[in-house]
């Protein structure tokens, strides 16, 4: 395959088989976030640097999220696009795009084989667990940020490092989590110095990073300013540390399950702690971590740079795990989206490694191929839940009957329908 036809293909497939969000309305959240935000009718930035993310609601909009530069993004949409959704969801599905473009570029730039960049950024752009992410426009933080990490870890790998403290100033504004560009990048160097003594490996990574002090900085004095502090509420959710510590384990296991086996979808999981060493959650959970962890662990000793995608998979993670400051729906799919360009190239590189022909049959591009398919066409399936809110809170509700948020949510839009012999039962 010649070197643009693979970029070309995966660009294609990402946006062809997401195309139909665009037929998608205002979901969920968006209703707050959009249809109902003063700050976008009145083009008040400075209020949108100055409060958290639900700080437009009035005095009851607290919230530990500070993510200014995705009201920007929807100022930016609704002056184009008014109040018109697939305007919107064309934004979210250019960026995912550019999210794959930017797989495969990073895979081939970092020494993979061509054959394993290609399936990676393949099942990427067609990986279903991306749904959430990618069809609902409230979720546009999770692909812009990534997209974000991305681009500067590539300009990074191209030696252009003068542009990473102002694209982590750009993705710390869309959503905390971008802070993982620091670690990444002083990760991939440590790799790349290993051969040194460790106090000018040190020196040399210390360096490197000195610049992101300003952006960090200046990102925490905002944070500190609009939240009154780095955090403003608690979620009801009162654990002890070492249920804490039981919980964590319990939640990466699940979301380690999630990459490999998306179904059932859900946008709500209703949360329960993990109190016990012999929770069957948390032994799975611990079980698994231990697995991924031991196989970054092998592939960094062997010298594959596979181990990278281990760490794609695990660190994104960790900011989501701090229970208590974030938020009601403690488990979400969305945050799987960049832990996806991980798992994605751990399946590629066993494609790679699979026999070429046995009995006559090229293996590795049929299993690929029907993995591919059956990615394509739960995404397609998946993407049409999100088309209005009577859909998708009744197809959550079959998966999440006990959330009573998502039972009151699908009432409420029974009601604005005039639909009362629905809505009453609720």
């Amino acid at each position: 395959m010649r070197r643009w036809r693979a970029p070309a293909a995966v660009v294609l497939l990402a946006i062809a088989v997401n195309l139909n969000i665009l037929e998608n309305g205002f979901v969920y959240d968006d209703g707050s976030q959009i249809l109902q935000n003063a700050w976008l009718r009145n083009s008040s930035i400075g209020a949108m640097f100055t409060r958290n993310v639900w700080g437009f609601i009035g005095p009851h909009g607290a919230s530990n999220y500070y993510r200014p530069l995705m009201h920007v993004v929807n100022l930016m949409c609704y002056r184009l696009f008014a109040f018109h959704p697939w305007g919107y969801h064309l934004l979210s599905l250019l960026v995912h795009a550019g999210c794959t473009l930017l797989v495969l570029l990073i895979a081939r730039k970092i020494g993979f084989s061509e054959t394993m960049a290609f399936w990676g950024a393949l099942l990427f752009a067609l990986h279903p667990i991306h749904t959430e992410a990618v069809a609902w426009i409230a979720a546009n933080t999770e692909v812009i940020y990534t997209f974000l990490v991305l681009l500067a870890f590539l300009l990074y790998l191209h030696r252009r490092a003068r542009w990473l403290p102002f694209l982590l100033f750009l993705g710390l504004l869309m959503k905390e989590t971008a802070i993982i560009l620091i670690p990444l990048v002083g990760v991939w160097e440590l790799y790349n110095t290993r051969d040194l003594a460790w106090r000018p490996r040190l020196k040399t990574i210390t360096l490197m990073l000195a610049p992101y002090t300003i952006p960090l900085a200046i990102y925490f004095l905002m944070r500190i300013h609009a939240l009154h502090g780095m955090t403003m509420v608690s979620n009801p959710f009162v654990i002890s540390l070492e249920q804490q510590f039981y919980t964590t384990f319990a939640l990466l296991g699940q979301y380690l399950w999630k990459l490999l086996d998306p179904l059932p979808f859900n946008i709500f999981y209703v949360f329960h702690e993990t109190t016990s060493p012999s929770d069957p959650q948390f032994l799975r959970g611990f079980a698994a971590t231990l697995a991924v962890t031991g196989l970054g662990w092998l592939l960094w000793r062997r010298g594959s740079r596979l181990w990278l995608a281990v760490f794609l998979i695990l660190a994104p993670l960790l900011p989501v795990l701090w229970i208590q400051h974030v938020g009601q729906n403690v488990f979400t799919e969305r945050y799987l989206y960049l832990p996806s360009v991980g798992f994605c190239w751990l399946v590629a590189a066993l494609l790679d490694r699979t026999p070429r022909w046995i009995a006559y049959a090229p293996v590795a591009g049929v299993l690929g191929g029907l993995l591919a398919s059956w990615y394509a066409v739960t995404t397609l399936a998946r993407n049409y839940e999100w088309h209005d809110d009577i859909t998708l809170y009744e197809k959550t509700l079959i998966v999440s009957p006990e959330s009573t948020l998502i039972r009151a949510n699908l009432a409420n839009a029974y009601l604005l329908g005039e639909d009362l012999d629905r809505a009453l039962p609720l």
